[in-house]
């Protein structure tokens, strides 16, 4: 009885021996291509591990990340590792290694230009003493966790599912955090700074408007204090360079000398003026002197009619027919002197003396 027990006990150790599995460390890991950026670094290769170790070094060879990753069941893998700072242009030493403690594969890589290009040897480190924390422990007692595995393997700590997939651990690197400074003995004396006196604001008369807008669009009324002047709109413009048309409707205040400008600007838009309204200066007695722009083209009846004070109209404009002016325009005009005096474009003398020789002299300019 006791001959057959020990067979049976035999047996099973036997069994229990030869069943025992194979590990899978030291497999071959194979990087395919490298992409980096300032903020995050993805590689993808393929190995029979079941789950690779990604560390990416720095030209001063301080461990930037170190990551662990599963490899799917077709044997590729891709690592992609965020929330990390490169610098644009350096160059890093990106190694993927087995999981379970294989040799380095090694590549170089520039940030912001991807490749698929291996280290020519495939390992970093030939004598396979470079860990996947990145220090170096010839006894093969160190661990990621810090804690010796009893059989002299070291093994990062992961939960193996029954599919056999790897849950693997994700290294976090340390935070540094720099000390307190410590307060100087002696006590900084802070002068008490001088009073300046506070500068009496001075206060700035209010604008006065350069215009006052009835409405400005067709047949609207616009007044400028710029030019003196009430306008009615003929044909409305805007600022994007649409020029408008403007009918003189009479001054704002009576002067002894008035313009009747060729072109305005009002509120930002350019007009040009082409008409004088009817009575535009009706009995005005303080009028002396007015100037007749270049676009004036038709003037309204009874426009200057009984301005007593008149005595110079200087008229630029070519525009001016008989057809277009209104009746009894100078009536009772100029009686308060010596008559109207017109000066007119040379060009249109002979024409001119026709249209207002009748009212008073006319002569070139």
């Amino acid at each position: 009885m006791k001959k057959t027990i020990i067979a049976i006990l035999l047996t099973l150790c036997l069994i229990l021996t030869t069943a025992a599995p194979v590990s899978a460390k030291d497999e071959t890991v194979t990087i395919e291509t490298c992409t980096l950026t300032t903020a995050s670094a993805v590689v993808t290769g393929t190995t029979a591990a079941q789950a690779v170790m990604v560390r990416i070094k720095d030209e001063s060879k301080n461990i930037i990340a170190l990551q662990s990753f599963a490899v799917s069941s077709d044997g590729a893998f891709s690592a992609s590792i965020e929330d990390i700072t490169l610098t644009d242009g350096a160059t890093y030493t990106i190694s993927v290694a087995d999981y379970e403690g294989g040799a380095w594969t090694t590549t170089t890589e520039e940030v912001g230009e991807p490749t698929g290009t291996e280290d020519p040897t495939g390992t970093e480190d030939p004598t396979g003493t470079d860990d996947p924390i990145g220090t170096d422990d010839p006894t093969g007692t160190d661990d990621p966790t810090g804690t010796d595995d009893p059989t002299g393997t070291d093994k990062p700590t992961g939960t193996e599912n029954p599919t056999g997939s790897v849950t693997p651990p994700v290294y976090n690197p340390p935070v540094y955090i720099p000390p307190t400074p410590t307060a100087s003995l002696d006590p900084i004396v802070t002068p008490t700074p001088t009073p300046t006196p506070t500068p009496t604001p001075t206060v700035s008369p209010t604008p006065t408007p350069e215009i006052t807008p009835t409405a400005i669009v067709k047949g609207g009324e616009l007044k400028s204090k710029k030019y003196n002047a009430i306008y009615k709109v003929v044909e409305t413009g805007d600022t994007d360079g649409k020029t408008g048309e403007l009918e003189y409707s009479g001054p704002i205040k009576e002067k002894a000398e008035n313009i009747i400008h060729t072109k305005v600007n009002i509120d930002g838009i350019t007009y040009i003026v082409t008409s004088i309204a009817p009575k535009a200066f009706y009995g005005n007695t303080k009028l002396k002197q007015i100037t007749i722009g270049k676009y004036i083209s038709s003037i309204g009846e009874k426009a200057f009619a009984k301005a007593s004070a008149l005595e110079n109209v200087i008229v630029v404009s070519k525009r001016l027919k008989a057809e277009n002016i209104g009746k009894s325009v100078w009536k009772k005009a100029g009686t308060a002197g010596g008559g109207i005096s017109f000066t007119v474009p040379s060009s249109k003398l002979k024409s001119y003396k026709k249209l207002f020789g009748k009212t008073g002299t006319v002569h070139a300019d």
